[in-house]
């Protein structure tokens, strides 16, 4: 018999599961960092989102491209990426996200970031990136 309890707006179970899991949950809503670790030939390395210019995905190999010039390459997806990053970012394709304060120009449908590498948006995206990149 499972008897749910509630306390402080958070449910708590008898033997503890559910109340573990909500637990964690907030955990990882209050752990808003302003980084990701990513692994480059089994080495961590620690991006700081303020560095990003554009995140690039060829296959399954992701590819970090910062303000400095370096490219950090690791195996990751978006999938897995895109949930620790911050609304500064946005998709604008299957294969590419971008950092607002990177961005240049915007031509059509053709962005110029820092470095003047032109990236691609997507038909389907155009519009919500409009309303995105008009937001701040």
């Amino acid at each position: 018999m499972d008897l749910n309890l509630f306390y402080l707006g958070s449910a708590l179970s008898v033997n503890g599961c559910l109340a573990r899991r909500n637990l964690k949950q907030l955990r990882l809503k209050r752990m808003k960092r302003n980084y990701i670790v990513v692994r480059e030939k089994k080495k961590p390395i620690k991006i700081v989102f303020e560095a990003i210019v554009y995140i690039d995905v060829d296959d399954h190999l992701t590819t970090f491209h910062c303000t400095n010039g370096d490219c950090i390459s690791c195996i990751m997806s978006l999938k897995e990426i895109i949930p620790v990053l911050d609304e500064e970012f946005f998709r604008i394709n299957r294969s590419q996200v971008v950092h607002r304060d990177e961005i240049v120009a915007l031509n059509e449908r053709e962005l110029i970031v820092v470095g003047d590498k032109k990236l691609t948006v997507a038909c389907r995206q155009l519009k919500k990136f409009k309303d995105w990149f008009s937001e701040n």
